[in-house]
C-alpha cells in the first residue's frame, strides 16, 4: 500500500515500477476506478514510456467489442506491455494470467466484490495499491503488518500547491475551469 497526498508522486512511482517490470520481461496491469482516470493514465504512461519502446494499451467500458477483443489479442501476443484498465480486466482471466505486476490506483474507490477478486486471483503476483485516502480495512492491513505500507510524506521539490476555490454555482466558472484543465 502506497499512501501519499495528491501530487506527491504516486503515479511517478507506478510509472517507474512498471518500467522495471517491462524491461525485465513482464507485463503490467494498471487498474483505475473510472474511464476518465484510465484515459489520463494512458496519456501519461504513453508519453513517458513510448520512447523506450514500451507499448501502452487501454481497456475501458466505452470500447466496442471489436476493440476489446483486439486489446485481448495484443495482450496475449505481448504487443501491449502496460494495460491501463477499469475493473474490466479483473473479470477476464487472460489479463490476470499474463500480468506479473498490478497497480491499483485509488484503491479506496473499488468495491468489496472487486477487492475479493483482487485477493483471490492475484495470488503470487506483485500488487501495488495506491491511495491518498485508503479505506480503513486496507489501512488496517498495512498498519498491522499483514501488508507492507509506504508513505510519501513530503512533496516533490517543484510541486505546486493545490488551489481550492469555494464559490457559488456559475456556468461560466465551470466552463473556464474545464477549459483550463483541457489546456493543461
Amino acid at each position: 500500500l502506497l499512501c501519499g497526498d495528491v501530487g506527491f508522486g504516486k503515479t511517478e512511482l507506478a510509472i517507474r515500477a512498471s518500467f522495471r517490470v517491462v524491461v525485465n520481461g513482464g507485463q503490467v496491469v494498471i487498474l483505475c476506478p473510472t474511464s476518465v482516470l484510465a484515459n489520463q493514465h494512458l496519456n501519461v504512461f504513453t508519453d513517458r514510456l513510448s520512447n523506450f519502446g514500451i507499448n501502452v494499451g487501454v481497456l475501458v467500458g466505452g470500447l466496442n467489442i471489436t476493440k476489446k477483443n483486439q486489446v485481448k489479442v495484443d495482450w496475449v501476443d505481448k504487443k501491449i506491455d502496460v494495460l491501463i484498465s477499469t475493473s474490466a480486466a479483473l473479470y477476464d482471466d487472460v489479463f490476470i494470467k499474463f500480468a506479473s505486476f498490478f497497480v491499483v490506483d485509488e484503491e479506496h474507490r473499488f468495491g468489496v466484490k472487486q477487492k475479493e477478486v483482487l485477493v483471490n486471483k492475484f495470488v503470487n503476483k506483485d500488487v501495488l495499491f495506491m491511495s491518498a485516502t485508503p479505506i480503513p480495512r486496507t489501512l488496517h492491513l498495512g498498519l498491522s503488518g499483514i501488508h507492507n505500507i509506504s508513505t510519501l510524506s513530503s512533496p516533490p521539490v517543484l510541486r505546486k500547491p493545490i488551489n481550492t476555490v469555494v464559490s457559488y454555482f456559475s456556468e461560466s466558472l465551470i466552463k473556464q475551469s474545464i477549459d483550463f484543465e483541457l489546456s493543461r
